[in-house]
């Protein structure tokens, strides 16, 4: 189940950024065509309020991370991948993100 929880997150994290980047196609489209702001806003707002449902969905799916986990100390049951190495958020990083100044 670890997998499939660490797999959802990462869904999650793909899906933000991908409506992110139409998001910015959207308005870079809309500039290099030169068109009038209001030309997509209505489009830019439906846009936004779906990214804003996804990242509300992604802070619920955290907390239920965080249930099992709860839920895996309470039964004294392992809690991790199979390979003991621990949720991602354990261990470090692959080295790809890095602190920007």
């Amino acid at each position: 189940m670890a997998e499939m929880v660490v797999t959802n997150e990462r869904a999650f994290d793909e899906a933000i950024e991908l409506q992110c980047s139409l998001i910015g196609r959207t308005s870079r489209a809309r500039i290099e065509a030169g068109l009038p702001a209001a030309i997509c806003h209505s489009a830019l707002e439906r846009m936004t309020a779906a990214l804003s449902a996804t990242v509300q969905a992604r802070t619920e799916f955290l907390a239920a991370h965080a249930a099992f986990a709860d839920m895996a100390r309470e039964l004294r049951m392992p809690t991790g991948f199979g390979s003991g190495d621990g949720c991602p958020d354990q261990v470090a990083p692959n080295g790809s993100l890095r602190v920007a100044a």
